[in-house]
C-alpha cells in the first residue's frame, strides 16, 4: 500500500517544481474535485502545505539535499523571512542587507 502511495507523490508536488507538496493534486490540477463551484475557479487553488510536505518526507526516501531545502523553507515560513542573494524579504517589505553590519534598509 505504501509503495502505491509513494508512486503517486509526484501528482501532489508543487506545480513549479519546488520540493513541497499540496493537499490537492497539482499534476494535473484537481483542487476541490467534489465541488462543481470551487473546482472550476483557479482562485480557490490553495497554496502548498508544509504539514503534508512533512508527512511525505517522513514516509519515503528523499535525498539529503531535498531534506535540507525543505527544512530551510519551513524555517523561512515560520519566521516570515526569506533570504535571497543579499535581499531579505519580511512579509511585504523588501530589505537590502548591509554586509558590514547587521543593519538593513527596508522599503
Amino acid at each position: 500500500m505504501a509503495a502505491k502511495a509513494i508512486a503517486n507523490y509526484y501528482r501532489y508536488q508543487n506545480k513549479d517544481g519546488r520540493p513541497v507538496y499540496n493537499f490537492w493534486q497539482t499534476n494535473p490540477s484537481r483542487h476541490f474535485p467534489n465541488s462543481r463551484y470551487f473546482s472550476r475557479r483557479k482562485k480557490y487553488i490553495i497554496p502548498d502545505d508544509l504539514d503534508d510536505t512533512a508527512i511525505l518526507y517522513l514516509s519515503a526516501e528523499f535525498s539529503d539535499s531535498l531534506k535540507r531545502a525543505v527544512k530551510k523553507l519551513m524555517a523561512e515560513n515560520a519566521t516570515g523571512r526569506r533570504e535571497e542573494s543579499g535581499i531579505l524579504s519580511e512579509g511585504t517589505k523588501t530589505c537590502r542587507l548591509i554586509l558590514r553590519g547587521s543593519a538593513k534598509i527596508c522599503r
